[in-house]
């Protein structure tokens, strides 16, 4: 949340987007980030990026997308939130592309979050594709 006197009054020709970003006269940015032990506030995603799981959690997609990433046979991944019939909430869904000349089954790549992530936090389904860059 900002506040500041010269900071924009509104978005222009849009009373309802500004009204929905400037709730008490403060702007509501949308990044989420946590506090630190030593008091500073680290941003983790912005809230409409987030994918928010069955029990209240806010996942972020890059932090998942940081971990996937390190593994020697992705060249680009994008994770988001992948509804499903038989749950509530979402659960992360990674899209890839490996490297050229590699290979990885999706079991490899969710193997390779273990340890590194949290349970809740684990994708669910691996999706490999051409990804534009």
């Amino acid at each position: 949340m900002l506040r500041s006197n010269t900071w924009m009054s509104g978005y222009l020709k849009n009373i309802q987007a500004t009204q929905a970003a400037f709730g008490k006269g403060w702007y509501g940015t949308g990044d989420l980030g946590v506090r630190d032990p030593d008091g500073y506030v680290r941003l983790k995603d912005r809230e409409v990026d987030a994918i928010f799981n069955g029990e209240g959690d806010a996942i972020s997609t890059l932090e998942i997308e940081a971990v996937l990433d390190r593994h020697p046979a992705v060249h680009v991944v994008a994770v988001v939130g992948r509804t499903e019939e038989d749950r509530v909430g979402e659960t992360p869904c990674a899209f890839f592309k490996l490297k050229e000349g590699c290979s990885a089954s999706g079991q490899e790549i969710i193997e390779f979050c273990r340890g590194k992530l949290p349970n809740y936090m684990m994708p669910a389904s691996v999706v490999f594709l051409e990804i534009c860059q």
